[in-house]
């Protein structure tokens, strides 16, 4: 098999769908599976984990999990509060005395 079928194969089970534990681990989070299904049912800082129901379980894909992940980290930052002037002044002499 050469590099680009890895590629591939990689990326198509990125997008296969597994129940949510297995899903995480193939994206390398290791959570207890009812926070996958927290993540799903009740999302955090309005970001929800897309998952499909499948018979009694939920499925996601690699790829979703990932996409959670990414909306996480742009919602984190977007809450950012910005530095203060004051945080800046300070920040700036302390860079001045070489502290």
């Amino acid at each position: 098999m050469n590099e680009s079928d890895k590629r591939t194969e990689e990326l198509d089970e990125s997008r296969r769908f597994h129940p949510l534990p297995r899903a995480a681990r193939l994206a390398g989070i290791d959570k207890n599976p009812s926070t996958l299904w927290r993540w799903h049912r009740k999302g955090i800082n309005g970001v929800r984990l897309k998952a499909f129901r499948a018979g009694r379980g939920l499925v996601t894909t690699v790829e979703n999990i990932h996409l959670f992940m990414d909306e996480l980290t742009e919602a984190d930052n977007a809450n950012c509060a910005p530095l203060s002037d004051s945080h800046q002044v300070a920040e700036a002499e302390l860079d001045r005395l070489g502290i």
